[in-house]
């Protein structure tokens, strides 16, 4: 399509795309010519038309690790896929966790997500039926305290936020107690003598 106006003038138009319904996006240029600017005769702008919906699923959606030894390190992938009619656009991806210190890591290709350090700015385009492969290493867990967490992906789907849980609980290991164990025993006979 071509569109003339002089530059002293003001036009508005509107674009119409009447094509065949189908899960592929649809392209259309349009060429804008602005008449009587030497510098610049000719501006091309690019718009297009999309027949389809982003759709972001990851799975599984919960990891709950269970019950860990103390000093362990667990890991798991999520795999996340595009199951909609348009290219999903992930925009950010970041860990929610109230301790920022939890040793959780988060690996996408050769971007690395932290509790600390989120990924954002346009993390990746996933075309309609490909899929997203993430790491996840938790650990060495440090701390008997259960940790719940998410990964929390921000995308142009219509939800928008897809967020996948995560939960451990630590325990010290046999060896840990009976050594602890041993240390308050004599703690308690020295208190008592």
């Amino acid at each position: 399509m071509l569109f003339r106006s002089a530059v002293t003038t003001a036009q508005k138009f509107t674009i119409r795309f009447n094509g065949t319904k189908s899960n592929v996006p649809h392209k259309l240029t349009v060429t804008l010519v602005l008449e009587g600017d030497a510098k610049h005769p000719t501006s091309t702008f690019t718009v297009q038309a999309h027949s389809g919906t982003p759709k972001l699923a990851c799975d599984p959606s919960t990891i709950d690790f269970g019950q860990v030894s103390l000093g362990a390190t667990v890991t798991a992938t999520v795999t996340c896929t595009n199951p909609g009619t348009d290219t999903l656009h992930l925009d950010e991806a970041e860990i929610q966790v109230i301790d920022k210190s939890v040793p959780l890591v988060v690996t996408l290709d050769d971007k690395t997500i932290t509790p600390a350090k989120p990924l954002s700015g346009g993390v990746v385009q996933l075309e309609p039926g490909g899929s997203l492969v993430f790491g996840v290493a938790l650990g060495p867990l440090t701390s008997t305290n259960g940790v719940k967490m998410a990964l929390k992906l921000t995308s142009d789907a219509p939800q928008k936020e897809t967020l996948v849980m995560l939960s451990v609980n630590v325990s010290r290991s046999e060896e840990h107690t009976s050594e602890l164990q041993s240390h308050l025993n004599l703690v308690c006979r020295l208190l008592l003598e």
